[in-house]
């Protein structure tokens, strides 16, 4: 079971990232570790060390994902004047269009 919590926050930090600030992070531990709690058939150290376990991978699956978005930011091509209309201002160029 204590795989399953570390995979889960894994992929949990990896959504997370892509797609929230780093602030999403508080409540996300909360709700994780209030999760493990509440089924916990464990002693209370091995409690104590998945929730730690879990918020850790929480917090480095949400650098992943917000590296993989900073990266997926940069690569993405800035389409702002094809919302105008390409002869409108400037050109993908640079040059300035006076119709």
């Amino acid at each position: 079971m204590v795989v399953a919590y570390f995979v889960i926050a894994a992929i949990a930090g990896i959504a997370l990232g892509l797609r929230f600030k780093v602030f999403v992070l508080i409540p996300a531990t909360l709700v994780a570790v209030i999760a493990i709690v509440a089924n916990g058939h464990q002693p209370k150290v091995a409690l104590a060390l998945t929730a730690l376990g879990t918020a850790v991978l929480l917090q480095i699956g949400y650098f992943v994902g917000g590296t993989v978005r900073a990266h997926l930011s940069r690569r993405a091509p800035s389409n702002v004047n094809s919302a105008h209309g390409a002869h409108e201002g400037r050109s993908a160029h640079g040059e300035t269009n006076n119709h």
